[in-house]
């Protein structure tokens, strides 16, 4: 049971990735603007993949602590106190489950605009605010 649900975890790991990615266009079609646009929203969504990470790792911790420490009064279920850790610990997994994906994604994609970028700056050209010099030997 255990290999089969670690089996269904990675596969939606991948199916999330890879759905995030090719949602994209193409970035060689991309002109500069375009691609420092790119950059910003890519730098956003990591942001936002690791503050999901931090607060699913805040809503785990607490989990752990209240399923683990509470005490049943009788023997028909678990305490309140375990049940809302349970809870915790349910959030915290979809957190991390959402959170983690979107993070490595727009962490690669960063990098593939980083390198894109780097094609228009030419070496010898010099823009500041749209008016540029452009010196060649």
């Amino acid at each position: 049971m255990k290999k089969l649900l670690s089996f269904w975890f990675i596969l939606l790991f991948t199916i999330m990735g890879n759905a995030q990615i090719n949602n994209k266009p193409n970035l060689s079609e991309l002109n500069q603007d375009q691609l420092k646009l790119a950059l910003k929203t890519s730098s956003e969504n990591m942001l936002v993949g690791q503050i999901m990470i931090g607060v699913g790792i805040g809503l785990i911790i607490p989990g752990v602590v209240m399923s683990l420490g509470g005490q049943s009064d009788n023997d028909i279920g678990p305490s309140p106190e375990t049940a809302r850790g349970l809870s915790f610990l349910g959030a915290g997994f979809l957190f991390e489950l959402v959170g983690i994906p979107t993070t490595i994604t727009s962490s690669n994609r960063k990098t593939n605009i980083e390198i894109e970028l780097a094609k228009f700056n030419i070496k010898g050209y010099a823009s500041v605010n749209g008016i540029g010099l452009k010196i060649r030997f």
